[in-house]
């Protein structure tokens, strides 16, 4: 719950919604954001449980949260693709 000043900010209108309404269609937006750039980046974002599963080349992670989710924070999970073996 959120609260200020004592007061709950959750039952507060704020331009003719509730404060709690409007931070939920933030983090929606976030999450639409979040899977736009993993379709543009050729990663699958598939529901796993209250997870994600980021699946691509080289990207299998499982992440909590997709808002907020940044292209520098895609590059990171990526792995490194297996080096072929040297031919003697």
């Amino acid at each position: 719950m959120l609260m200020a000043c004592g007061a709950r900010l959750d039952i507060v209108p704020v331009a003719g919604l509730y404060l709690k309404d409007k931070i939920m269609m933030n983090i929606e937006k976030q999450r639409a954001a979040a899977q736009k750039l993993c379709t543009e980046a050729g990663i699958a974002v598939l529901p796993y449980g209250n997870a994600w599963w980021l699946l691509g080349d080289n990207v299998n992670r499982v992440v909590g949260e997709l808002a907020g989710l940044l292209l520098s924070d895609l590059h990171r999970h990526q792995q490194p693709a297996p080096r072929e073996a040297a031919r003697v």
